[in-house]
């Protein structure tokens, strides 16, 4: 069981409980093709371009092979979070997050807050 902390920008703070859950490698990959396919079709896609293709195409080949490698060693992320807004007491539409800390924003009262480790 890990306790989170969502700390808002006005020093509201709440305290979460969650359990990390286990990515398996089927999910993974599902991830990895979904944030590194689009920059492999970007880099595909400006072969043909004159004269830029010099810089799209490695720098686009790059981007995706870093989108992939990244998901691929996140083994771990917390699923299922039940946020509410520490200012208003509104639910965050977010359910997962694989790196902490991270930033959400309230669309009900446009506060920043930040989910970190306790």
């Amino acid at each position: 069981m890990d306790l989170l902390t969502l700390e808002s920008d006005q020093s509201k703070k709440t305290e979460i409980r969650t359990e990390r859950a286990h990515r398996s490698f089927q999910e993974r990959a599902k991830r990895s093709l979904k944030s590194g396919g689009p920059w492999l079709l970007v880099a595909i896609a400006t072969v043909f371009i004159p004269i830029l293709h010099f810089v799209l195409v490695p720098g686009a080949l790059i981007a995706a092979v870093w989108f992939v490698v990244r998901e691929m060693t996140t083994l771990h992320g917390y699923k299922n979070l039940d946020l509410k807004c520490p200012e208003c007491g509104a639910a965050y539409t977010e359910q997962e997050f694989a790196r902490l800390p991270v930033r959400v924003m309230c669309f009900q009262c446009k506060v920043a807050s930040t989910l970190r480790p306790s």
